[in-house]
């Protein structure tokens, strides 16, 4: 199980509502040149069943030479909390490359 455990009680819905206005796509710049001109190995984990990050994730890896997407099954946008073996042997895979 993942160590960090966050049960539907924990959240906090102002903040949730909050982070959905701030962080929205709508409201955030298009890094893809940015991201494209590093050169460094990247790596993009989306859960299967979250279809949205995963169709990202597909886009990220055809236009930028350097990343990789990984999708994660039985998944969908919390992997590490519903995959979290699957997630934590990733992270540590992807960070001894």
């Amino acid at each position: 199980p993942c160590p960090t455990s966050r049960p539907e009680a924990a959240f906090d819905r102002q903040k949730i509502a909050h982070a959905f206005v701030a962080y929205s796509k709508g409201r955030m710049d298009d890094l893809i040149n940015r991201l494209r001109s590093l050169s460094v190995p990247m790596t993009y984990v989306s859960g299967l069943e979250d279809r949205r990050y995963c169709q990202l994730g597909q886009t990220l890896q055809r236009q930028i030479p350097t990343l990789t997407h990984l999708e994660i099954e039985q998944a969908g946008h919390r992997v590490p909390w519903e995959q979290s073996s699957v997630f934590s042997n990733l992270l540590i895979k992807v960070l001894a490359f």
